[in-house]
C-alpha cells in the first residue's frame, strides 16, 4: 500500500470484515426476449424456434415473462402493391420443412399449393412453430407478452381492406335482393376467407345497411379483433383462444406492464411506425432516442424501471441513472435484435429483395434470443444465445454448471480517475474497493481470468481538467490526512472534514496518484492471470503525450514482484501490439482494445466501437473501450466458416462518479457507474455464439461496501473518532 502509513495499516488490519462478506445475489426478474420472428416466412426456422423452447426449459434461474416483440410475418393479399416482394419471404416449402401432417393442418383443404397463401394459414403454421416455446414457458409459469410489430400492423391493414371489400359486396347484394344480413349466401362472396366471414357473421347481428354506415374506426376495431383472435390461437394446444392469464397481446405502440412489481415499458419501435409503399431501413440511433424518451419520462414523472424495444438491427443493453428524479436504482434500456435465418436473408438480398429485413444487413444485424436477469441489488446478467448456438443445439446449461472448466472470464475496469476530487461526498476509491470485493464471487481459475484496465486510471492534472471542479483542491497522502483529522473536534467539523478533506481532495501529482493506485493493483493482480493496460488520454494530456499504458504498466510490474511464481501476472500492452500490426487475445478470441470509441457522433458509443471493429478487418471477436463512462453492450452476427458467431462490442462504465465536465460541458446522459464481467466459452467450436455478460452498478457496489463495514477511509475515520 502507500508508504509511511504504518498507522493506517494497523487500523485496517484490525477492522472487521477484512476478507469481505459476499451475500448470495437474489434474483428479482427474469425475461426471455425475442424479436422480429417473422413467423410463417422463410426467415423463421422451425428447428431454431424449437431450440428456443429448449433453452427456456434448461435455464436454471427464474423466468417471469417471455416478450415476443414482433411475431407473424407480413402476409399481403393478392391485391397488395407489395405482394411481389413479400412473396419472396413467405414460406413456400411446407411439406419439405414441416411434413405432410402439418401441411394438412395448415392448409385445411383451402388450396393445393405448398406455400402460405393467407393470414389464416400463417397463424396455423405459427402455432406449430411456437408450440415448444409456449409449452416450456407455461411449464415455467411465465406469461407471454406478444407485441404488435410493423408486420402485424400491416397485416391488420390487409384485414381492414378485406372487410371494406366484404362490406361493399354485402351492401350490393342486400340492395339487389332486399335481403336480411343473416340470410346472405357468404359462400357466394369470392376471394374472402371463410373464417373471416364466420367471425363477422357471429359478431354482427345487424342489417347490412347499418353495418355499411359504420365509420373507419369501427372497421379497424373489427380487424383488430380478428387479428387478436388469430394471435391468441398461436399460443394454444388446439388452435383455439389461449388462456388469457398466460398470454397478453399488446397492440399499442407503447405499453406499460407490471412484472414482479417493476414497471416494464415495451415499444416495438422507439420512433413509432410509419407506413408507405417502400419499407425503410431501421435507425442506428435508437439507443440515443430511447435515452431521450426516458429523459422526458423522468421529467414527466412516468419513468419506467426497464425499457424494452425492437425493430433495430442489433441487440443493445445500456444503463442510465435517474437518482436526480428520485429513482434510486439504474434504469435499463434493451433492444433485442431480430431472430431470423440469416443465410436465407442474405440470399434474398442477393435477389434484390428490398424489405426492412434485407436492409438490416447493410448496417450489421444480430440474430439471437436474450435471457435477461435482474437482481435485487440492481446488478444484471445477460445471456446472449445466438442463431449459431441455437442451430448447433448448444446445451448452455452444461457450460454454466462447470463455469470454472468451460469459460474464460474477462473483466473490464475503466476510468478510475484516481486523484480526482468528488464534491458530492463520494469517492472513486470506494468504487475500486467494492470491485475488489465483488470479483471474489468468481469461480473461474486464475489462469483463465483476464482484466482490462481501459484507460484514465489516473486522473492527472492537465489544464483541460483544471477548468472544472473535478480537481479543485490539492491533497497529500494518508499520513497527512490522519494529522488533519486531529483538528476536527465537533461532529459538524468531523463531517465537513470527512467530505471535503477526504472525498473532495484532489491529488494533482501523478506520482502520488500512481502511488495510491499501486496498492489496489496488487489486489487485482492476485485474482487475475492476465492484465491488459490500455493508454488513456488524461496522462497523455498532462505529460506531453506520455503513454498512460506504459506509465501504469511500469507501476504494475514493480508491484508484481510481490506475487509468487509461477503465478506472475501476464502484462498485455494492446498499444504496443498495435504498432506491430497484432491484436491481443483471450484464449482463441481476437480482441480490439482501445481507450475511446470516438463516440461523439450521431450514433451511440456501442455502435461506434462495433463499426470500428468491422473496419479493422481482423475478424474481431470482442471490441472494448472506455473513455465515454457508459455501460453499453452491443452484439452483431458474423460468420466464421459455416457457423454463425457474434462480434461483441462494449463500452465500459467508469469508476469515476458524476463530474461537472461530464454533466455540463459534454451534456452526457447520466450513465450509471460500475464495472462488468463477460464469460466466453473455452470451446472455440461454441465460440462467441454463447456469451454471458454481467454488470454491477454503483448502487450494488455501495450496498456491498455497506454490508462490509464501509470503505477503508470510513473505517479510519470511525477508528480515529471512536
Amino acid at each position: 500500500m502507500v508508504k509511511n502509513s504504518e498507522k493506517l495499516e494497523k487500523i485496517l488490519d484490525s477492522s472487521e470484515n477484512k476478507e469481505g462478506v459476499l451475500a448470495e445475489r437474489k434474483e428479482k426478474l427474469g425475461l426471455v426476449l425475442l424479436s422480429e420472428l417473422q413467423l410463417a416466412t422463410r426467415l423463421s426456422d422451425p428447428q431454431v424456434l424449437y431450440e428456443v423452447g429448449e433453452r427456456i426449459k434448461e435455464h436454471p434461474g427464474r423466468i417471469d415473462a417471455v416478450v415476443i416483440n414482433g411475431g407473424l410475418g407480413y402476409v399481403p393479399n393478392k391485391f397488395s402493391k407489395r405482394r411481389t416482394e413479400r412473396l419472396d419471404l413467405l414460406e413456400d416449402r411446407l411439406k419439405e420443412r414441416y411434413g405432410r401432417e402439418v401441411y394438412k393442418e395448415v392448409k385445411q383443404g383451402a388450396s393445393d399449393t405448398d406455400s402460405i397463401d393467407s393470414l389464416e394459414e400463417a397463424a396455423r403454421l405459427a402455432r406449430v412453430q411456437m408450440h415448444n416455446i409456449y409449452k416450456q414457458a407455461s411449464a415455467k409459469g411465465a406469461k407471454i407478452y406478444y407485441v404488435f410489430s410493423e408486420s402485424d400492423y400491416k397485416n391488420v391493414e390487409v384485414l381492414i381492406s378485406a372487410i371494406e371489400k366484404i362490406r361493399k359486396q354485402i351492401g350490393r347484394q342486400m340492395d339487389k335482393d332486399n335481403a336480411r344480413y343473416d340470410d346472405l349466401d357468404f359462400g357466394g362472396l369470392k376471394g374472402v376467407e371463410p373464417e373471416l366471414l364466420d367471425f363477422i357473421k357471429q359478431s354482427y347481428k345487424a342489417k347490412a345497411s347499418e353495418w355499411k354506415n359504420k365509420d373507419k374506426e369501427g372497421i379497424k376495431d373489427v380487424a383488430l379483433q380478428i387479428y387478436r383472435k388469430w394471435v391468441n390461437s398461436i399460443f394454444s394446444e388446439n388452435g383455439k383462444d389461449a388462456d388469457s392469464d398466460a398470454l397478453v397481446v399488446l397492440k399499442r405502440l407503447e405499453n406499460d406492464v407490471e412484472i414482479n412489481g417493476l414497471n416494464v415499458r415495451i415499444s416495438h419501435s422507439i420512433d413509432g411506425l410509419t407506413f408507405g409503399n417502400s419499407e425503410g431501413k431501421p435507425t442506428e440511433s435508437g439507443t440515443l432516442r430511447a435515452i431521450d424518451r426516458a429523459n422526458q419520462d423522468a421529467m414527466q414523472g412516468r419513468l419506467a424501471d426497464i425499457y424494452l424495444r425492437a425493430h433495430e438491427s442489433k441487440t443493445h443493453v445500456t444503463a442510465v441513472d435517474y437518482r436526480a428524479y428520485g429513482h434510486e436504482k439504474p434504469v435499463y434500456l434493451i433492444n433485442s435484435g431480430p431472430l431470423q435465418d440469416l443465410d436465407t436473408l442474405i440470399r434474398l438480398r442477393a435477389s434484390w429483395n428490398k424489405t426492412t429485413e434485407t436492409k438490416r444487413l447493410e448496417q450489421g444485424v444480430d440474430s439471437a434470443m436474450t435471457i435477461f436477469t435482474l437482481y435485487k441489488d440492481a446488478a444484471y446478467d445477460s445471456r446472449h444465445i445466438s442463431l449459431g448456438a441455437l442451430q448447433a443445439k448448444t446445451k448452455v446449461s452444461k457450460l454454466e454448471e462447470n463455469l470454472d472448466k468451460n469459460m474464460y472470464e474477462f473483466t473490464e475496469a475503466s476510468d478510475f480517475h484516481v486523484g480526482a476530487a468528488n464534491p458530492d461526498g463520494r469517492t472513486n476509491i470506494e468504487m475500486i474497493e467494492a470491485m475488489l470485493l465483488e470479483i471474489k464471487r468468481s469461480k473461474v481459475p486464475r489462469q483463465r481470468r483476464h482484466i482490462a484496465f481501459e484507460g484514465d486510471m489516473l486522473h492527472a492534472a492537465g489544464d483541460k481538467y483544471q477548468r472544472t471542479d473535478i480537481a479543485w483542491s490539492a491533497g497529500g497522502n494518508y499520513d497527512d490526512l490522519l494529522k488533519e483529522m486531529e483538528k476536527a473536534k465537533t461532529p459538524e467539523e468531523k463531517e465537513e472534514f470527512f467530505r471535503n478533506s477526504i472525498y473532495g481532495r484532489a491529488i494533482l501529482d501523478m506520482g502520488a496518484q500512481a502511488e495510491q493506485l499501486a496498492g489496489y493493483y496488487v489486489e487485482f493482480a492476485k485474482a487475475y492471470g492476465h492484465a491488459h493496460f490500455i493508454p488513456g488520454n488524461h496522462v497523455q494530456t498532462a505529460a506531453s503525450n506520455a503513454s498512460e499504458g506504459g506509465f501504469m504498466a511500469g507501476t504494475f510490474k514493480a508491484v508484481g514482484t510481490l506475487l509468487q511464481p509461477p503465478e506472475e501476472t501476464e502484462i498485455v500492452h494492446p498499444d504496443k501490439l498495435a504498432l506491430k500490426g497484432k491484436n491481443p487475445h483471450l484464449g482463441p478470441y481476437t480482441l480490439s482494445e482501445k481507450h475511446s470509441p470516438g463516440y461523439r457522433t450521431a450514433m451511440d458509443a456501442g455502435t461506434a466501437i462495433a463499426k470500428q471493429a468491422v473496419k479493422v478487418g481482423d475478424n474481431i471477436d470482442m471490441a472494448v473501450a472506455g473513455d465515454c463512462h457508459e455501460e453499453h453492450e452491443v452484439y452483431q452476427a458474423k460468420k466464421v466458416g459455416e457457423k454463425w458467431m457474434v462480434l461483441r462490442a462494449h463500452t465500459s462504465a467508469s469508476a469515476q462518479l458524476r463530474t461537472s465536465f461530464e454533466k455540463t460541458i459534454l451534456a452526457k446522459p447520466y450513465y450509471t457507474k460500475g464495472f462488468s464481467t463477460t464469460y466466453l466459452p473455452v470451446d472455440p467450436e461454441i465460440g462467441t455464439s454463447y456469451i454471458i455478460h454481467s454488470f454491477v452498478p454503483e448502487y450494488a457496489l455501495q450496498k456491498l461496501l455497506k454490508e462490509n463495514g464501509g470503505s477503508k477511509l470510513e473505517k479510519i475515520v470511525k477508528s480515529r473518532y471512536s
